[in-house]
Parts: structure tokens; sequence; C-alpha cells
């Protein structure tokens, strides 16, 4: 983030309810009821907003859902259409569990990607 949004504040930890993270090449949300998908939270400015939507190939790629959840108002980037057969390349997999550990995220993230 500290490259693509220099402006972005770091804002907390958080779980979003009822979805799953899964990977289809990339990481996604999907919905499933009672889980969480860890993850962390990030006040941005609308720089940091059209960086993000071209760095995640937003609207072919990514599309946003906005969602609410215990008094916040989320914006997530899902996969319009995932290839779940597609195995995420091992250096992607590498910096998503840095940011795990650098927000000090559940070890159980709901899938054993991490654990190749």
């Amino acid at each position: 983030m500290s490259q693509r949004c220099p402006l972005a504040i770091p804002l907390k930890k958080f779980y979003l309810k009822d979805h799953r993270l899964d990977f289809a090449g990339h990481a996604t949300v999907v919905p499933q009821s009672g889980v969480e998908c860890p993850g962390a939270l990030w006040l941005i400015t609308e720089t940091c907003e059209a960086s993000l939507d071209q760095f995640e190939g937003y609207p072919t790629y990514y599309r946003k859902e906005y969602l609410h959840q215990d008094g916040v108002d989320i914006m997530v980037y899902v996969m319009n259409d995932p290839d779940f057969a597609w195995a995420p390349h091992q250096s992607y997999l590498d910096l998503l569990e840095q940011g795990r550990r650098d927000w000090q995220l559940s070890e159980d993230l709901g899938f054993n990607v991490f654990s190749n």
C-alpha cells in the first residue's frame, strides 16, 4: 500500500463477517455464512482509489462491492469471474502472508494455502 497509495492511512485489522478468503490465481472474498475473512481497513483518498482501481484491474478483473458492518462502510474488490482451478504463485502468497503477519491476523485464514 505504501507504494501504490502513499496517502492511505492504516486504521485497524478487520474480520469481514460471512465471507471467506479464496484464491483464483489472486485473492478474492466469497460470501459464506458463519465465517470471517481476515483483512485490514485503510482510509484512502480518491487518488488512492484510482491507483488501486488500476492495479486491481477494475472494472474488468475485479469489481467493487460496498458493504456495511459494525457501523463501518467498507469497499472491497471482488473477482468478477474467478477460475478456482488456477493456483496462486508462491511470490503472491508470500506477499499476502507478510501482510497477515504485519497486521497480526489469525493464522487460520479459513484456507490452507499458506501451509504449502
